[in-house]
């Protein structure tokens, strides 16, 4: 009995050792962080942590007993400096969401996976191994609900890329896509794992003028999935399905009611919400979900949804997204040869095929199946949240929701060629010109940029636009209600 207490007690004394230096640890980290002390102060080579774990570890080598009492935090400290803490590239470890080819889909609160099986959209789970496989063009969906009404919503793993020829060209390119893995520019590739170069923009900039950052050579991580100015790394984004409509907007018969409720919805088969400024889309799709950060679509995001779409996991390289030819704006339609309305559509077989899961609805998919995004040819055009430095009605939002370009010239072309070291966005990289009205992107897309008149981009072109409209069609507006421009939102899930 007595032995038995004694060994109790040096436990006891053990243990409350070791709580006591434990909580020294916390505390102090606690202490910097109220001081104001940077993450490189706390984290960095020379940062306090390692200080502090250096000092831990020689009490392990001098006390083997309470050695044992430090395994858990020590285990801690080694799992946080084992992160890159570079604040400008931050490189944080692979999480276990990468299934070996792809981001696996993050999901937000209220968002529930879907899958297409005898021809409807399914509910099912993340688990589901028929959810999503990009190699066979099958994006992965998902759905959320706001009073009532589903919305969809398209997944775009983070991933590296390079444009090996058509680069800042009208003759349409290639695009080479390699995935990434969780917030890292790490990849494998027969199955070694490889590096992706990741570029200041100071070393984006100093390029040669004719040798793109993106041209043939080097690998870059896409900038849509940054967040926070840089400061944070994505595993993805969310993308809108469809052209944004209103909540209520419904056809009954040969009754099409765009609605008039300020809930916006993401669906097919209805009229797509247009009419509104700039500045009320980007409201609009704010307050959509806070949860989800839903905002709206940035232009860089367009850009990555679109070279996705161009490469190998989506349309391919010669392949040229089908025209949302529906003059009644009816979301998810498809080309019919020339711009039709729904009416024309006079029978029920007729909607079945011209419709968003008919075979040519389907042509208007980035991946020229039900899995893809719809409506960036056609449709309505689409304001982005991208504009010319100076334009109040979206600069005095947040600075990291907005795509800013420079220039403040009349002359649409001296712009274009001010923001040619600008990548990701379906731009410069797409085009070899910026004049207005003019039709020098990949497929003959309008390539008309920004001006000190119309200071607001806006993309994909019209139902009436024919071959001007597409991926990389890109126009400039005033930012005001306009009754052939919508919009649409993304998500972005931290």
């Amino acid at each position: 009995m007595k032995n038995k207490l004694s060994k109790n007690r040096k436990i006891n004394r053990k243990f409350e050792k070791g709580i006591s230096l434990i909580s020294l640890v916390v505390t102090i980290i606690v202490l910097l962080i109220l001081s104001g002390a940077t993450m490189t102060m706390v984290l960095g080579e020379n940062g306090v942590i390692r200080e502090i774990k250096s000092a831990v570890d020689k009490v392990k080598e001098d006390d083997d007993d309470t050695s044992k009492e430090f395994n858990g935090v020590v285990d801690e400290m080694d799992a946080e400096l084992g992160k890159d803490v570079n604040i400008q590239n931050p490189q944080p470890t692979v999480p276990e969401e990468f299934d070996g080819k792809v981001n696996i889909p993050k999901l937000g609160t209220g968002m529930t996976p879907v899958k297409w099986t005898e021809n409807k959209w399914e509910k099912t789970t993340p688990e589901d191994t028929e959810w999503y496989n990009y190699s066979e063009k099958k994006w992965a969906n998902a759905v959320t609900e706001k009073d009532g009404v589903e919305s969809y919503w398209v997944w775009i793993p983070r991933y590296a890329y390079k444009i090996t020829s058509g680069y800042n060209s009208n003759n349409t390119g290639k695009i080479e896509i390699v995935f990434l893995k969780g917030q890292t520019n790490k990849y494998d590739k027969d199955e070694t794992e490889k590096k992706v170069e990741v570029l200041t923009t100071e070393q984006l900039n100093n390029k040669k003028e004719n040798e793109g950052p993106t041209s043939g050579g080097t690998l870059v991580v896409h900038p849509a999935f940054e967040a926070d100015n840089g400061n944070t790394q994505l595993s993805g984004i969310w993308v809108a399905k469809y052209e944004a409509s209103h909540s209520d907007a419904k056809i009954e018969g040969e009754s099409i009611q765009k609605g008039v409720s300020e809930n916006l919805s993401i669906r097919p088969n209805v009229t797509s919400w247009r009419e509104s400024s700039v500045s009320s889309m980007y409201e609009v799709c704010q307050s959509y979900s806070q949860a989800l950060n839903s905002h709206l679509i940035k232009n860089i995001e367009w850009g990555a949804v679109s070279y996705l779409a161009q490469s190998e996991y989506g349309l391919g390289a010669t392949t040229q997204i089908g025209v949302n030819e529906c003059s009644d704006f009816i979301t998810g339609a498809g080309p019919k040869g020339a711009f039709y309305s729904y009416k024309d559509l006079l029978s029920e077989e007729e909607k079945d095929k011209f419709l968003a899961t008919g075979t040519e609805g389907q042509k208007a998919s980035t991946t020229g199946n039900v899995w893809g995004v719809y409506d960036m040819s056609g449709g309505s055009w689409e304001y982005v949240a991208a504009c010319l430095t100076g334009y109040s009605e979206l600069t005095n939002k947040s600075s990291s929701m907005i795509d800013i370009y420079e220039g403040t010239d009349e002359n649409s072309q001296t712009n274009y060629t001010a923001n040619k070291n600008k990548y990701g966005d379906a731009i410069w990289e797409t085009s070899n010109s910026g004049d207005a009205n003019s039709e020098s992107s990949w497929f003959n897309d309008s390539s008309s940029f920004l001006n000190s008149t119309n200071k607001v981009l806006k993309r994909g072109g019209y139902f009436a636009d024919d071959t001007k409209a597409g991926l990389f069609s890109f126009s400039s507006s005033n930012g005001e209600s306009n009754e052939n421009i919508g919009f649409r939102p993304a998500l972005i899930i931290y």
